[in-house]
């Protein structure tokens, strides 16, 4: 196994009300911090914070953030992916994730590649009980393969 530098990144959610627009804040300041690192540290594994795209409590309910949210790949991974391809590296994003039926929200974290595609998702199986109200459980977990290890 060859050496490699990780990263873990932190910022925090836009302040006030979920909407698509702080949604969009949130994603565009996640890939100017991914920048930002890859820049000063040539990371090739970028882990983002949990709920990155919303905030770990969306404080609205799971109909609303079904609403806001994407399926995986979609608008709240899309800019993540371009970001992992543009620059060549692996990327952990967190986001919560729209399900098939309507009110379904995942708690996912998935690893984009350095192609931009999307290795594998993990949706959250143990949830704290208060995040019960907006989040469906996962069932499995996610083992890929990379470059990395």
């Amino acid at each position: 196994m060859r050496p490699l530098t990780a990263a873990a990144l932190q910022l925090a959610p836009h302040p006030g009300p979920l909407t698509a627009n702080s949604v969009g804040e949130n994603l565009n300041r996640a890939v100017e911090l991914i920048e930002r690192c890859v820049s000063a540290t040539g990371a090739e594994l970028l882990v983002l914070p949990e709920a990155v795209t919303t905030g770990f409590t969306p404080g609205i309910a799971a109909g609303e953030l079904w609403a806001l949210m994407s399926p995986i790949p979609g608008p709240t991974t899309e800019p993540v992916q371009e970001a992992a391809r543009r620059l060549g590296v692996h990327v952990v994003h967190c986001t919560y994730e729209r399900g098939s039926d309507r009110g379904v929200v995942y708690n996912s974290a998935m690893l984009i590649g350095p192609g931009g595609d999307i290795l594998g998702v993990y949706r959250k199986t143990h949830l704290f009980p208060g995040e019960m109200q907006w989040v469906t459980c996962g069932d499995s977990v996610t083992v890929v393969d990379t470059d990395l290890g």
